[in-house]
């Protein structure tokens, strides 16, 4: 527990991202020390640097000065200083990384309370390769770098309270005991508040029992259950059982389950003609004695391509019954609660156009590169809970029959069969390099201008797979990957 007699004040960094209720956790935490004859003050600095906006929240608070026999007035600093920090509260992993690379964890002097879950940075997800922060790592740097770390899954405990993490994180500092307060003085502080208390009580004890020992019984991130998906027809199972060896068959089972949902069932066969071909060049290249990876790698990344994103997609998506279900869940709306969503748009003009005709879309096209014409794109916001809204999303939707005529599917289905004749041809003279071909398939991404800018990487490497070995189109792709995040 810290010293609540000593002459400096008790330093406090919050570190928690957008919507997990930092500003009222820092609320709390004033009231709390208030609540039992502290002065404090408190500050924070915004920051949109990753997922949705993390904001640090500084604390600074000891006992009244009248307790001190003198009249001085508290003087606070704006923002915490490196190596002078207390407690440090993080409402996710990387935040508590944030802070020991910003020097405010200390060996000697720092308490760490963090979640040890995951909200992946914009920069993670939108990597062509994988770059994701080892998330044990970092965690044992924290360890080992402050005083103490009390640190388990508050986004879990908070999904099995009812609650948000905040609350789990406020009854963690409790249940710590790093704070010269009681337990009541928490719990008053949080019934003052009088925002959703009953559950904000619930996540508080959790956090409370965790932290102070009292449970081992944690519990674990729950994934939501995927939507349920169209399954392949008996013709196209029986084809895909005799014509391909077991070793694929999972693979094949998911990305025709994922084309029949993009498209139709014609579309998941044209999926399995394209790979037999692959799987025959697998074949007379050693594959079945390497369980045949350039087959089950071309499958898992062909579908991709395959299955991209178009406005006619991402309308369908919008407004499936499973979205709205899965918004309610996300802000726990009640049954009698009315959910109002608003999706806010801005596709190009080659997004809008790419559902038309080749040459209509075409000479669209041509005249905005003569003229200018739409190439800031065209902003929009859609009301998808209004039956206007909802209707003029689905109506996009339905010209999912149409797809296979569009502009778009034409220009995806060039590119498709490029990289399969390449991945072919590069099969003939290495095996790895025809891998590293297939993986190649990762660098597109996106919509819009990201796609664009992913797809043109995408084909300047292609183009190098001729003159390259296996070492390094890999040393290509990871350059490529860099560039385009």
């Amino acid at each position: 527990m810290m010293d609540h007699h000593s002459e400096r004040p008790i330093r406090i960094v919050i570190g928690a991202m957008g919507g997990e209720g930092g500003g009222l956790l820092t609320r709390w935490m004033a009231d709390l020390c208030e609540s039992q004859n502290f002065e404090v003050r408190y500050t924070y600095v915004p920051g949109v640097a990753q997922r949705t906006g993390a904001t640090t929240y500084y604390l600074e608070t000891w006992p009244r000065f009248a307790d001190h026999d003198t009249n001085q007035s508290m003087v606070c600093a704006l923002m915490p200083c490196p190596g002078d920090v207390d407690l440090l509260l993080a409402t996710e992993a990387v935040e508590a990384g944030r802070a020991l690379q910003a020097g405010f964890i200390t060996r000697s002097r720092t308490t760490v309370i963090s979640s040890s879950h995951r909200a992946y940075a914009v920069a993670e997800k939108a990597a062509a390769t994988d770059i994701r922060t080892d998330q044990e790592a970092l965690l044992s740097a924290v360890e080992s770098h402050c005083q103490r770390l009390v640190c388990f899954d508050l986004a879990a405990c908070a999904a099995a309270t009812g609650s948000i993490i905040n609350a789990v994180l406020f009854g963690a500092v409790a249940g710590a005991g790093v704070l010269p307060f009681p337990r009541e003085a928490f719990t008053a502080a949080i019934k003052h508040s009088t925002v959703a208390a009953a559950a904000n009580l619930s996540g508080f004890d959790l956090g409370f029992a965790i932290a102070a020992g009292e449970t081992t019984d944690i519990p674990v991130t729950v994934t939501s259950p995927t939507p349920a998906r169209a399954q392949p027809t008996a013709k196209i199972l029986a084809m895909m059982e005799n014509a391909f060896p077991p070793d694929v068959h999972e693979v094949l089972h998911r990305g025709m389950e994922r084309l029949i949902d993009f498209q139709d069932d014609r579309y998941a066969q044209a999926y399995l003609d394209r790979l037999q071909s692959v799987l025959e060049t697998d074949r007379g290249n050693g594959g079945e004695n390497r369980g045949y990876a350039l087959t089950r790698d071309t499958a898992r990344w062909l579908v991709r391509l395959m299955a991209y994103d178009d406005i006619i997609r991402v309308a369908d998506l919008k407004t499936r019954r499973s979205r709205f279900a899965r918004v309610r869940a996300d802000v726990r709306a009640s049954d009698s609660q009315v959910v109002r969503i608003s999706d806010y748009l801005k596709p190009g003009l080659d997004e809008l156009v790419s559902i038309l005709p080749p040459k209509l879309a075409n000479r669209i096209l041509s005249f905005s590169a003569r003229s200018g014409f739409g190439t800031s794109g065209f902003p929009m916001k859609i009301k998808t809970s209004t039956v206007t809204g909802f209707l003029t999303l689905r109506a996009i939707a339905c010209l999912r029959s149409r797809r296979p005529r569009s502009y778009r599917y034409a220009t995806e289905q060039s590119k498709i069969e490029n990289w399969l004749d390449q991945l072919l041809a590069a099969a003939r003279r290495d095996y790895d390099l025809a891998l590293e071909v297939a993986a190649c398939a990762g660098l597109v991404k996106g919509y819009g201008p990201t796609h664009r800018r992913s797809t043109s990487q995408f084909q300047a490497v292609l183009e190098q797979v001729p003159q390259v070995n296996a070492s390094a189109l890999r040393e290509l792709r990871a350059a490529a990957g860099t560039e385009s995040a």
